[in-house]
C-alpha cells in the first residue's frame, strides 16, 4: 500500500510539467518570426554592409526588348529609303541580307541592281572569356574601292548620310550594347516620361530640334497611352548617347528614343511587327512575329530613314566563309 501511495503522489507533478511544456509550445507557435527589414538599396538592419540588389524584372524587360530581333537564319530582302521632312523620299536602295547565327552580310543595290555598298557584321571572341565578344563592323565601298572598319564612335556614323547608324543595322539584341539603368534612375525618368515626353511632341518634326526635356512646358506634350511603360537604357561602350528610352506596350517594343547629353532628344526609332513578310519557300505571306520595319527620325537634321524587310528565304545554305572579311571585296 505504501508503494501505491508514493506512485499516486507523483501524478500531479507529471500533469503540471506536461501543462508547462504545452504552454511554451503554444507561445512559440503564436510568435511571428519576421525577417530583417530591408529598404530599396538592399540594406538589412543597421550596421550591415550596403548591397545593391538587382530588380527582378531587369532580365525579363531586356528579353521583351530583344525578342523582336530574334531572326531565324536565312536570306532577307528589303528596301531602305532616305528622306527629308515627312514624306519627301530622296534616295531608295534595295538590299539582300544574309543572316546566320551572329553574322550579317548586307548587299545594297541601286535602281539598276548594281551593288553600291556592302556591310559585314560578325562577332570576334575576346582572349579573356570573361569579356563580351566584340562586334566587328566592316564597310566596303566598291565605287571608291575602300574598306573601313567601324569601331568606337565610328559605329555611330550614318549609313548613306541618313538617320540610321551602322550599329542600328546590326540587328543585334539591344542587350549587347545597352544595359538597363539602375532602379532609382528608372523610377525618376519613367515617371517624367509618362506625361512629358518630347518624342510625342505635336507639330512639324523640325520643331523638335535640340529638344531639352527640362525646358519644354508640360502642355506641349501629349499623354502616353495606358499600358505603356518606359525603360531607361545606358550604353555599355563609348557612345554619343547618354541614354535610350525604350517604350513597351503589352510586352511589345514600340520605339526607342536616343538622348544626347544633357537629355536632348536626338533620334527616335519606331518599330513594327504588324506587316507580313513573304516566305519564298512557302510562296505565301506570313507573320514572323518579329520586327520587319524600322523608321528612324533624326530631329536635329529633320531627316528619316525607313528600312523594311519584305521577303525571307530559309533555304540558302550559307557557309561560314561567306562572312569572312577577305571575301567582302569580291
Amino acid at each position: 500500500m505504501e508503494f501505491i501511495r508514493k506512485i499516486l503522489s507523483f501524478i500531479p507533478i507529471l500533469f503540471l510539467g506536461a501543462a508547462a511544456v504545452l504552454c511554451n509550445v503554444a507561445l512559440v507557435a503564436q510568435t511571428k518570426i519576421e525577417p530583417a527589414k530591408s529598404d530599396f538599396t538592399g540594406r538589412q538592419g543597421q550596421g550591415q554592409n550596403k548591397k545593391k540588389v538587382a530588380s527582378p524584372n531587369i532580365s525579363k524587360t531586356m528579353f521583351l526588348i530583344d525578342r523582336g530581333l530574334a531572326y531565324p537564319d536565312g536570306l532577307y530582302k528589303g528596301t531602305l529609303e532616305l528622306g527629308r521632312g515627312k514624306i519627301n523620299t530622296m534616295k531608295r536602295y534595295s538590299f539582300r541580307l544574309y543572316l546566320k547565327d551572329n553574322n550579317r552580310l548586307y548587299y545594297f543595290m541601286d535602281a539598276s541592281e548594281k551593288i553600291v555598298y556592302k556591310l559585314l557584321y560578325y562577332q570576334k571572341d575576346q582572349a579573356n572569356p570573361k569579356y563580351q565578344a566584340e562586334l566587328v563592323i566592316l564597310a566596303w565601298d566598291p565605287l571608291r574601292n575602300t574598306l573601313h572598319r567601324k569601331k568606337d564612335m565610328s559605329r555611330h556614323q550614318r549609313v548613306f548620310g541618313g538617320s540610321l547608324e551602322y550599329l542600328d543595322l546590326a540587328l543585334f539584341p539591344y542587350s549587347f550594347s545597352y544595359v538597363l539603368a539602375d532602379k532609382k534612375n528608372k523610377a525618376e525618368l519613367s515617371g517624367e516620361a509618362k506625361k512629358n515626353d518630347p518624342s510625342l511632341l505635336l507639330g512639324n518634326s523640325s520643331a523638335k530640334k535640340r529638344v531639352n526635356v527640362e525646358q519644354f512646358p508640360e502642355n506641349i506634350f501629349t499623354d502616353l497611352d495606358k499600358g505603356v511603360t518606359v525603360h531607361i537604357l545606358k550604353p555599355k561602350q563609348v557612345s554619343p548617347y547618354a541614354e535610350l528610352r525604350a517604350r513597351l506596350k503589352k510586352e511589345k517594343l514600340l520605339s526607342l528614343d536616343f538622348y544626347t547629353p544633357p537629355k536632348l532628344l536626338s533620334r527616335s526609332l519606331y518599330l513594327s511587327d504588324t506587316k507580313s513578310i513573304f516566305n519564298e519557300e512557302l510562296k505565301k505571306e506570313e507573320s514572323l512575329g518579329l520586327i520587319t520595319s524600322f523608321r528612324l527620325v533624326d530631329f536635329q537634321r529633320d531627316i528619316f530613314s525607313f528600312l523594311e524587310l519584305k521577303s525571307y528565304d530559309p533555304r540558302p545554305i550559307m557557309k561560314q566563309s561567306l562572312f569572312h572579311p577577305r571575301f567582302l571585296a569580291h
